[in-house]
């Protein structure tokens, strides 16, 4: 059983020993399964049959659009305010670490709340002084008002209770996209090297607007929810 990594097409697939063993494999969609015709196919040496079954995820994330109210009450904000959900990926050259503090400082003084979700492997403890480093940044941003720490909420409550996200190249925005909600890309060229370039300019930022500073990232905010 092959569960795909989010609701998110890479033009990249990687082919591992054991795949060999199976008859029948099974893909979300047809996207997913010409990328594995194309580049992990050929090393099996064998014929297998495909199927297309589409994401049962995509259902949940879609009836979190009649969960607001449970989730803004569930994680204690405040109904009569705009909440951002502020979302980015783990690695160190993300923009958590490096960008993490200055981000929720404008979104705090912009008078909006703030939920501070970073993808759970940036507290992961194999990643050692990554990991410390990315625990000092939570707790700066727990300093602003507004700002709510969502590192271990359910993802479910904090899209359902936000309206609008930012992110830099997570999965977790292309979930997003499914509640017709905007998201706004901040980029960081330090991480932007770990990328293949076509997935960069297909699924990595090109569904939202893309900032490449703190003060363009105000006005995005204030055009998407303001």
């Amino acid at each position: 059983v092959q569960i795909f990594h989010g609701c998110i097409l890479k033009s990249h697939a990687k082919a591992i020993p054991d795949l060999a063993k199976f008859d029948h494999f099974f893909f979300p969609g047809p996207l997913y399964r010409k990328t594995f015709e194309a580049q992990v196919a050929p090393l099996l040496n064998r014929t297998v049959r495909y199927h297309d079954t589409g994401m049962p995820r995509t259902d949940d994330i879609l009836a979190l659009r009649t969960m607001r109210a449970e989730a803004i009450a569930a994680l204690g904000l405040d109904s009569g305010k705009k909440t951002v959900l502020y979302s980015s990926t783990w690695h160190l050259e993300a923009s958590f670490v490096s960008y993490g503090i200055a981000i929720a400082k404008a979104v705090s003084e912009l008078g909006l709340q703030l939920l501070v979700r970073p993808h759970p492997l940036a507290f992961a403890p194999m990643l050692g002084r990554a990991r410390q480093r990315a625990l000092a940044v939570l707790d700066s941003c727990a300093a602003f008002p507004g700002v709510v720490l969502a590192h271990d909420k359910d993802d479910r409550y904090v899209m359902a209770a936000s309206d609008m996200m930012i992110a830099d190249y997570g999965s977790i925005a292309y979930e997003y996209l499914i509640l017709d909600r905007p998201v706004v890309f901040f980029d960081c060229p330090e991480y932007r090297h770990l990328l293949q370039e076509d997935d960069l300019e297909s699924w990595g930022r090109a569904a939202g607007t893309v900032v490449a500073n703190v003060e363009e990232l105000r006005t995005a905010i204030m055009a998407s929810v303001g």
